[in-house]
């Protein structure tokens, strides 16, 4: 049977912010990646698929965010992208990936974020999604009514929270922290009383 998680707090993440993707890296670093629940948000549902590569304003806007995070959060590889794109197919995949196996549906989390913010790939595309999925023997992810279902509940979730930002952390006795927090800060948050660094991780 598998070891049932601790989950310790709610992530609220968008794939396409660089600051969710820095923090989910430095979860991982901490080792409790697994211990908070992922839940997939979109903060700009507007953007079309494919992704529009031409929109001057919104690539210099990205190349900002970048910068910040290559600030704050050194240790984290990212590159400046080519456009950003629409997370609502990568969002149901992930989930649908959680559904069928925790374990792998991390996995596959991360390698989609990693694919946007150290490979530039469009994740709104679905044969990105597919060759991800097919890579960790998920293939044929089913988007199903439920599955639909709770990507719309995760989304209302954090709207009434009101915070309106992203990533996003609650805590389970109701505590938020937002933004893109130190590792220090982070692990406090969480109630770690160490900083632990994790062993060899499929990636």
């Amino acid at each position: 049977m598998a070891r049932q998680e601790y989950i310790v707090a709610t992530l609220y993440s968008d794939p396409n912010c660089p600051f969710c993707y820095a923090i989910g890296e430095r979860l991982l670093t901490l080792g409790v990646e697994r211990q908070v629940e992922w839940r997939g948000v979109q903060h700009a549902p507007h953007l079309p698929i494919p992704r529009d590569e031409r929109n001057a304003r919104l690539n210099a806007a990205i190349g900002r965010e970048v910068l910040l995070v290559g600030q704050l959060a050194p240790e984290v590889p990212i590159r400046i992208l080519s456009g950003k794109p629409n997370t609502g197919p990568a969002i149901r995949a992930i989930a649908a990936a959680l559904h069928i196996d925790p374990a792998l549906g991390h996995v596959f989390k991360r390698r989609l974020y990693r694919s946007l913010w150290q490979s530039d790939a469009d994740i709104s595309d679905e044969r990105v999604l597919a060759t991800c999925a097919r890579g960790l023997g998920l293939s044929g992810l089913t988007i199903r009514p439920e599955i639909n279902a709770l990507v719309a509940q995760w989304q209302q979730d954090w709207e009434e929270v009101g915070v309106n930002s992203v990533p996003m952390l609650v805590r389970r006795d109701g505590e938020v922290l937002s933004g893109l927090a130190a590792t220090e800060q982070l692990a406090g948050f969480l109630g770690l009383h160490q900083i632990r660094k994790t062993e060899t991780v499929v990636s």
